[in-house]
């Protein structure tokens, strides 16, 4: 085995390990879906010949390209996801916010509490 083998791993077993406990507390499809990627580098890593197999199937000329396609179309959808949970919470801030402001409004006709007193500048 190669230097860089004995490097990586450990390393992806270690984090699918993480991620695989991780998903055990809160059920996280992502989670466990990271903790098979894991394992699956360091198989991968173990065994090179099985990605030179899975490219010659895909007709990839080389393992290495093979896993650069992976990863390109495996960073386009994570980056998906991010930008949908990231639109789902700004959402959320928008709609507690408008919740907080409706509770807090003084329909009165009065200032608005927790407002600065307005300053007449005409003097």
């Amino acid at each position: 085995m190669l230097i860089i083998q004995w490097l990586i791993i450990p390393f992806a077993i270690v984090i699918a390990v993480h991620e695989l406990i991780a998903f055990m507390r809160v059920a996280s499809r992502l989670r466990l879906l990271h903790a098979v990627l894991w394992a699956a580098v360091a198989v991968l890593v173990w065994r090179p010949s099985l990605v030179q197999a899975m490219a010659d199937w895909v007709n990839v000329g080389r393992g290495a390209d093979f896993v650069l396609y992976g990863l390109v179309v495996y960073t386009i959808l994570f980056t998906f996801y991010v930008l949908q949970n990231q639109e789902r919470q700004r959402q959320l801030v928008t709609d507690l916010v408008r919740d907080m402001a409706i509770r807090d409004a003084d329909f009165s006709g009065a200032q608005i509490r927790n407002s600065p007193p307005e300053h007449d500048d005409h003097s």
